[in-house]
């Protein structure tokens, strides 16, 4: 826990950050730190750590204030804030004085000021004292996206939202419920969301894009009826907005909700892609986060969209409860023996919403970073190239999610999105729809509801604020 008192109140959130990454909530030492870098320090940067007290130079600023200015001296800021606690809590971070969840951003602002992609891993290192390991994939995976990397304002991709679940992962808190739970909600939830796919559809057209990538996520959108999921691919595919051969990704995670006629409807509507997702091949481990399938519905799921032709992602998670990590490195070896194109490979985290932050569990497993190390060797020996990444607050041991592809299996809606280098149109309760206006430096966002009922009762509030929103993306 920590205690944080500052003369800048505007920096208070991002020095938070970077003290979290020090500092574990659950810890009952309370360490105490000051930031002062205005009225009670006009020359210097003055830092105090439980009493112990650091000192650094401001950079130059000139007087003018700009949001660029600004912007620099926030990311100084926090590199000294940095450079005060790893001298005194005498501990080095894989990923530095980061703290935001895209690295690769970073990379490409320093590529577009002129640094060469040679050069992206020593700056990284040296100037946010990232290590070189981190560094150096973080350039890695620059380099697995050429090629996949666009930015073009004819695009938009589309999103769909499911909120439903078999039951609740301990560790979710994406909006997504128990469909056993909220059975009476899901049949007017797929009526309206397929109102809302239809409307989004149209204004895209309207406002003269194309669709460059569909993905529909959850929740688990293969928990609906065969009726009700039919429905909901119909209403994207009936559109006419994309061709054919665009990427079409379905959540199919939950592998015990997979069946033939799901995937031959996946099939018939164009589905390109689709995640089954096992998170462990470990018994104990499945029963311990609330999962109701076995090792055996698994590959049984997986054979039958092998069989069907598809690109398929599976995920797994390092660090769920007391796995080791040659439990770990036993779910992974069985998977890359399956040669799925895609594997990502999440850390997990204690996320605000979740089963594990609500109960306040901290039993977790050892050798994390172990984990995640070892899996990028076997993944990349294997012949798999990492080509995006994302870091999450309050991951263990401040580590990251990392996606693998076989090459030129790279899905494009994974970049697109986690690089934020195309606008999306988000459908469904608590999707977010973002503009990109990438010569403007400048995102928009608009949030559905997160409540299912909610969402149902102001829906047509909602197409109301969606209509202005879209309207705004012809201004790039």
């Amino acid at each position: 826990m920590f205690r944080l008192e500052t003369d800048a109140a505007h920096l208070s959130a991002e020095l938070s950050e970077v003290i979290r990454l020090f500092t574990d909530e659950y810890d009952p030492a309370v360490h105490t730190v000051a930031f002062y870098c205005a009225d009670k320090s006009p020359d210097k940067i003055r830092i105090q750590i439980n009493g112990t007290e650091f000192v650094y130079d401001k950079p130059d600023k000139n007087s003018g204030g700009s949001k660029l200015e600004n912007r620099m001296f926030i990311r100084f800021a926090k590199i000294a804030l940095y450079k005060a606690l790893k001298s005194f809590f005498k501990r080095d971070l894989a990923w530095g004085s980061l703290t935001g969840i895209r690295p690769t951003k970073l990379a490409y602002e320093l590529i577009k000021s002129g640094v060469p992609l040679a050069g992206i891993s020593q700056l990284l290192q040296n100037n946010f004292f990232v290590s070189r390991p981190k560094a150096d994939l973080t350039a890695l995976i620059i380099q697995n996206q050429s090629g996949f990397y666009t930015q073009n304002p004819h695009y938009i991709n589309l999103y769909v939202h499911v909120p439903f679940c078999p039951s609740r992962c301990s560790y979710c808190s994406f909006v997504s419920v128990s469909v056993d739970r909220q059975q009476k909600l899901v049949e007017p939830y797929v009526e309206k969301l397929c109102v809302e796919i239809q409307k989004t559809v149209q204004l895209i057209r309207a406002h003269h894009k194309k669709i460059y990538s569909v993905y529909i996520g959850g929740g688990t959108p293969t928990v609906l009826s065969d009726t009700q999921f039919a429905r909901v691919l119909n209403a994207v595919t009936h559109s006419g907005t994309f061709t054919p051969g665009t990427e079409f990704t379905c959540e199919a995670g939950r592998p015990e909700t997979i069946t033939a006629q799901k995937i031959a409807l996946m099939k018939n509507a164009g589905v390109t892609r689709i995640s089954v997702n096992p998170q462990s091949l470990n018994p104990q481990t499945l029963h311990a986060i609330g999962r109701n399938h076995t090792a055996e519905d698994f590959f049984n799921a997986y054979r039958a969209a092998r069989d069907a032709g598809f690109n398929i992602n599976t995920d797994i998670i390092a660090g769920l409860y007391n796995e080791t990590p040659e439990q770990f490195l036993h779910t992974l070896t069985q998977i890359i023996r399956l040669k799925p194109h895609n594997i990502t490979v999440h850390t997990l985290s204690r996320k605000r919403g979740s089963a594990l932050k609500e109960n306040r569990v901290t039993e977790f497993a050892s050798g994390v970073a172990q984990m995640t190390h070892s899996a990028q060797q076997s993944l990349m020996q294997s012949g798999y190239l990492p080509y995006y990444l994302y870091r999450q607050k309050l991951s263990l041991e401040n580590l990251e999610n990392i996606g693998y592809c076989l090459p030129d299996t790279q899905c494009v809606n994974n970049i697109t999105v986690m690089e934020e280098m195309l606008s999306v149109a988000a459908c469904g309760a608590g999707a977010i729809s973002k503009l990109i206006f990438p010569s403007q430096n400048r995102i928009e966002r608009l949030a559905n509801i997160k409540d299912v009922k909610m969402y149902l009762e102001r829906f047509d509030e909602q197409m109301h604020k969606k209509e202005k929103f879209l309207s705004n993306s012809t201004q790039e």
